[in-house]
């Protein structure tokens, strides 16, 4: 029932604004990862609200197989999720479990890792596929390391320095900082350097030097990462003024939309628009993400 004019508006600003286009990249991973994650912890808490009944059902074990290899192959981080969650059902459901059906049941729950491994082994290294998740996996003792490097350079010595450049691009990594999100440190990740597991220890043993010397600029950085999720006054939502980039250090190449230089103008109007928009102040206590938790505790 919306007239043309209006829907030609709307389709024009989500057309042009800058941070739209990155959607392009962004539904490619993080929104298919987003929904099978969804159904993940769906299916976790029927298991845990509802033992008998969900490992009694052939649904359950469907539901439970589909959704932990879509976690497990969407993204590599996905196995922060599923290897810990798989030893906790493993413990829940052996000590509620017939002893004749034990062995099934962990079958059945260690499936998914083994088809992960398996896709990992036989498709994805043939494919020459740069899969090292370790930039992932360190992204809050990265982000407490380069904190520490941009407040107090005095402490850290060339042992340190060299520790961390196997691992990082050290000179980019201050300038890159943003204290809410990891991606632009992380990014500085030497994914194609074959880096060694050593390295990768080493690395540690510096961040928890560091860490142990400057305790409260540490704090400070794992609060400014993950306050956002519980803390309903922080606005931890960021937004794009580009399209997404055409080149990457992640990637052996990146591909991007483009727009013509004659609508640069009125692409910058539209998101002053948006701008705008998200500054009002209920909508933007709604992009809040630390007020949902609350919410969901509230409704329990």
């Amino acid at each position: 029932g919306c007239s043309a004019w209006a829907r030609g508006i709307v389709f024009c600003f989500y057309a042009l604004l800058p941070v739209i286009a990155s959607y392009v990249g962004v539904i490619i991973k993080d929104v298919m990862f987003s929904a099978a994650f969804v159904g993940y912890i769906l299916v976790l808490s029927r298991a845990v609200l509802k033992r008998d009944e969900a490992r009694s059902k052939n649904k359950w074990w469907i539901s439970f197989l589909v959704f932990s290899c879509l976690v497990l192959l969407l993204r590599q981080n996905g196995k922060m999720v599923v290897y810990p969650t798989t030893i906790f059902l493993l413990v829940y459901f052996w000590k509620h479990v017939p002893w004749k059906k034990r062995a099934l049941h962990s079958a059945l729950l260690l499936l998914p890792v083994l088809i992960a491994l398996v896709f990992q082994q036989f498709i994805v290294k043939p494919a020459l596929i740069a899969v090292d998740s370790t930039a992932d996996i360190l992204g809050v003792p990265l982000q407490q390391t380069v904190r520490i490097l941009r407040d107090h350079e005095e402490s850290v010595t060339d042992q340190d320095i060299e520790a961390i450049d196997a691992l990082y691009q050290y000179d980019l990594l201050t300038d890159a900082y943003r204290p809410g999100i990891t991606d632009y440190t992380r990014i500085k990740y030497r994914y194609f350097d074959s880096v060694s597991l050593q390295a990768k220890l080493d690395f540690l043993g510096v961040w928890a030097k560091l860490s142990l010397k400057h305790p409260l600029t540490a704090f400070h950085a794992f609060w400014a990462l993950s306050s956002g999720y519980f803390d309903p006054t922080a606005d931890g939502s960021v937004y794009g003024t580009t399209t997404i980039a055409e080149s990457s250090s992640k990637y052996p190449a990146a591909v991007g939309p483009t727009q013509p230089e004659v609508l640069r103008s009125l692409r910058d109007r539209f998101f002053a628009l948006e701008a705008i928009w998200r500054k009002l102040p209920f909508v933007k206590q709604l992009n809040n993400v630390g007020l949902y938790p609350w919410l969901l505790l509230l409704g329990f």
